[in-house]
């Protein structure tokens, strides 16, 4: 845990260097690598999108799916997430960044001896900064808590983008957890 405050203010001080107005109201999506400890690795996508409310406030929604196929059994994991949340200066550039999310996850198997499903929900918390590195790079990092049925897990998320245009960027963002490591490749459209 240690480990992943430190990351946070590393990009702190990195976002810092350069000012520069951050948009929070996009369209988002792009394809993931994901390797879950107790299924295996997967390929999937998401689609999502920020609403900037006011000043100070956004409201957002993301959706992913990800296919796994381990011996003979296949198995979809989809999860949506639907919250708000806020975003407030620290410095010029540089943005603390908090979100509350439902958290909506389900898991459809399949195997040659027939196949089953199960729905949980519960809550994603998250405290982040995001900022600008460069003129057209934006960066983000934040701590990510999750608590879905009966298991909780509180893991890193780093995104970064760059911005071609005003409104079109191209981006990368990993997730890491104890259960779970996502590697994925993005476009976004701001707005």
């Amino acid at each position: 845990m240690r480990n992943l405050v430190w990351a946070v203010v590393a990009l702190a001080g990195i976002a810092s260097a350069q000012a520069s107005d951050l948009s929070y109201t996009y369209a988002e999506g792009g394809f993931a690598r994901v390797d879950i400890d107790s299924i295996d690795e997967g390929d999937g996508y998401f689609v999502g999108g920020s609403l900037g409310i006011g000043t100070n406030w956004l409201g957002f929604i993301e959706y992913g799916t990800a296919e796994f196929d381990v011996g003979g059994a296949q198995a979809d994991v989809d999860e949506l997430q639907l919250g708000f949340g806020g975003h407030f200066p620290m410095s010029e550039g540089v943005d603390f960044i908090g979100r509350l999310a439902y958290v909506d996850q389900s898991v459809d198997v399949s195997t040659p001896f027939g196949s089953g499903s199960a729905d949980e929900n519960g809550y994603m918390l998250s405290a982040g900064l995001r900022g600008r590195a460069l003129e057209r790079l934006d960066l983000m990092g934040a701590i990510e808590y999750v608590d879905v049925g009966d298991g909780d897990d509180t893991g890193l998320a780093l995104r970064g983008l760059y911005e071609f245009t005003n409104m079109f960027s191209l981006g990368a963002r990993m997730g890491y957890s104890d259960d779970a490591t996502e590697y994925g490749l993005f476009a976004r459209f701001t707005f």
